[in-house]
Order: structure tokens, then sequence, then C-alpha cells
């Protein structure tokens, strides 16, 4: 599919949008739960742990689709996937798997905080162990999560040859 210069850089514009709003709220809502964690204040770990759910809403799942919708039909510029493009089948792969790893685990360990901190919220305790365990593993799968389409975003600027 061959692209006017204009339209494929509308979608390359949508595209990289869509990525800083990706990019961008993963990396705030850890930065938002480590803040949160330091205070050890049970309404603050509670906020915070609505809050990257409600990001997770407003800037992650808009900015997923800001990166492979446009994503994809900007590729019509380089004669779409394959042999062409293996970087960015790669890079769609990785990306694939960060949305694997936030939907099968990520967003369990999510509701899990909300769970646990709305609880300690409601008798006006401390957030238990539990909460702190969930945050552990929720840091560990979300650095993950992150690191992937972070190699993404590198394949993607840099384009470099892979295979043939």
């Amino acid at each position: 599919m061959n692209l006017s210069p204009t339209v494929h850089l509308v979608f390359v514009f949508l595209h990289v949008l869509g990525a800083i709003l990706f990019m961008g709220n993963i990396i705030v809502s850890a930065m938002w739960m480590a803040q949160a964690k330091r205070t050890k204040n049970t309404a603050v770990l509670h906020y915070a742990s609505l809050s990257v759910m409600r990001g997770d809403r407003v800037f992650t799942m808009p900015g997923i689709l800001l990166i492979v919708v446009p994503g994809v039909l900007a590729m019509g510029h380089y004669g779409g996937f394959g042999a062409s493009a293996p970087w960015a089948e790669l890079a769609l792969a990785l990306f694939i798997l960060s949305g694997i790893v936030w939907a099968a685990i990520l967003l369990r360990l999510q509701r899990r905080m909300i769970s646990l901190s709305g609880a300690a919220v409601e008798s006006g305790g401390e957030v238990d162990a539990a909460f702190y365990t969930t945050l552990k593993s929720w840091n560990m799968w979300g650095g993950i999560a992150t690191l992937l389409p972070f190699v993404s975003l590198i394949l993607m600027v840099f384009k470099p040859t892979l295979w043939s």
C-alpha cells in the first residue's frame, strides 16, 4: 500500500503520540506507587492504587490504540510487515507480550492492591504485609511490562537490520 507522505506523517504522529501516552503513564504510575509506599499512609496507598487503574483507562488504553492502529497503517510506507521490516515484527511481538503481562498479571495485582488498601482504609488500620507483597510483585512484573515496549521503542526508532 502506497501512502502519500502527508498521510504517512499523520499516522506516524498519532503512533508517536500513543507511545508518549502509553510509556508516560506506565512510568508515572510506577513513580506514584513508589512515592505512595514511602509515605506508609494507608489512604495515600489506596488513592495511588486507584489512580494507577484510572491512569490505565485514561492514558494506557488510548495509548495502545494510538500505537497499534496508526502504527500498522504507517507500515504501508515500508511495504507492510514481513521481510522488509523485521524490526517492526519484533517490536509488535514485544508490545503484544507486554500487553499479555499487563492483562494476565498486572491487572489482577492492581485489583488486589485496591482491595487490600480499601479494606485497610475502611477498617481504619494499616495496610498489611499482603499489600506490600502484592506491590513487590506488581513492581517486578511492571518492570518487565515496561522493558518490553521500551525495547520496541528502540526498534521503532533505529529500525535495525535483524534478519532477512
